[in-house]
């Protein structure tokens, strides 16, 4: 089986939680058969709170067969230090939510969770598309 990702902009749509406004097209050929899924993904920029935060994904992408695939990046803000490192572990993941948590590395090896406020985190969700065979 094949799989071919197509990404593309339909337009742009405005949440309290997220914007939602990318469209993906993925094609799946098996043989002569042939399928297309378009599903929408959910992109988020929110402030990290000691003690994990929880991200509660959009209703338009929640889907009760498969817990989405959920993408996080750290990004440093006035509060972060410029020295350590940061990790972000997505856990807890289920068809509605993931907790998110980061972990700062200190020189010597320490390793301790970041302070609330202390960075933000660049969330993208996208829906898991599965395949029937035809």
């Amino acid at each position: 089986m094949k799989y071919f990702i197509l990404f593309f902009c339909i337009s742009t749509f405005s949440s309290a939680i997220a914007d939602i406004g990318a469209m993906i097209g993925i094609d799946s050929t098996q043989g002569n058969a042939y399928a297309r899924v378009n599903v929408f993904t959910s992109k988020d920029l929110i402030g990290y709170a000691n003690g994990g935060t929880v991200y509660i994904f959009p209703a338009i992408i929640v889907s009760p067969a498969s817990d989405p695939r959920v993408y996080v990046t750290v990004q440093l803000n006035i509060n972060s230090s410029l020295t350590e490192p940061y990790v972000a572990v997505v856990s807890g993941i289920n068809t509605l939510n993931a907790t998110i948590t980061v972990y700062r590395l200190s020189p010597g090896g320490t390793i301790t969770e970041a302070a609330s406020g202390e960075v933000d985190l660049n969330i993208l969700v996208i829906p898991d598309v599965v395949f029937y065979p035809v």
